[in-house]
């Protein structure tokens, strides 16, 4: 169990404009703070909420974009334990696989 286990549910209403505002202790159990930049999905009908850390905001703009799109998968791939030798497999299995159907 996580500490973002123990807390309350909230309802809470969005304004005319659409903006919701997340409660402090929930901005506070997962890190995000006045200045974070915060990665937001729909996953099977929900909004899930992923704050982007604050390393080096240099280098290619489509590159970081596309780093933080995958945080979620990297999470859970971290959580399951896989090593990025296996990840790496499945990804050249697929690629294969998916050449192979392309040349027929």
């Amino acid at each position: 169990m996580s500490a973002t286990d123990l807390l309350p549910v909230r309802i809470i209403q969005a304004t005319p404009e659409g903006l919701l505002e997340i409660p402090a202790e929930f901005r506070s159990a997962i890190g995000i703070e006045a200045d974070t930049r915060v990665l937001l999905t729909l996953r099977d009908g929900a909004l899930h909420l992923t704050p982007i850390p604050q390393g080096d905001r240099g280098g290619s703009p489509w590159l970081r974009e596309l780093h933080a799109y995958f945080e979620p998968w990297r999470r859970e791939a971290d959580e399951k334990g896989y090593t990025d030798e296996q990840i790496n497999e499945w990804i050249d299995d697929a690629l294969e696989a998916s050449r192979r159907e392309r040349d027929g």
